[in-house]
């Protein structure tokens, strides 16, 4: 390969590493536009912030705001951390709990089936032998075993 071939593999990659990254944060946007949404209801919800949003005094002021607001996201996480813990240990506990109901709904159902099975077993002994002769006999009996 030559240095001409080098440069140009060279740039195509680097053309694929930046159409990845564009990609990587239009699925970052798309991903966090509902959780958006929901600060956005949280703020329309509280009056004293509209009301501050609306003296601003346009686009422009809450643009600045806005970036500020984005920024200080990390420390509102760790402000809020106690909160944030407390609402992971609540989820945790309700998919253990869902995960118990499951495992024993699955183990009643295997414990329903197995008794179906038995029933069927035992009635199929006391009307005279098993599933294998019931089957043989009607094989006989339209002339099949013959």
């Amino acid at each position: 390969m030559n240095m001409a071939d080098l440069r140009s593999v060279k740039a195509e990659l680097e053309k694929k590493r930046r159409e990845a990254a564009a990609l990587e944060r239009e699925l970052r946007r798309a991903e966090a536009e509902p959780l958006a949404e929901v600060i956005k209801q949280a703020i329309l919800e509280d009056e004293a912030a509209c009301e501050f949003l609306c003296s601003l005094g346009g686009k422009e002021a809450v643009r600045i705001i806005g970036k500020l607001v984005a920024e200080s996201l990390p420390d509102a996480e760790e402000e809020c951390a106690a909160d944030l813990e407390q609402l992971r240990q609540k989820k945790n506990a309700k998919a253990a709990r869902r995960k118990e109901r499951q495992e024993k709904m699955v183990g009643t159902a295997i414990a329903v089936a197995s008794e179906n099975a038995e029933g069927e077993t035992l009635q199929a002994l006391r009307m005279g032998g098993s599933a294998e002769s019931d089957s043989s006999q009607t094989q006989s009996t339209l002339g099949y075993g013959d």
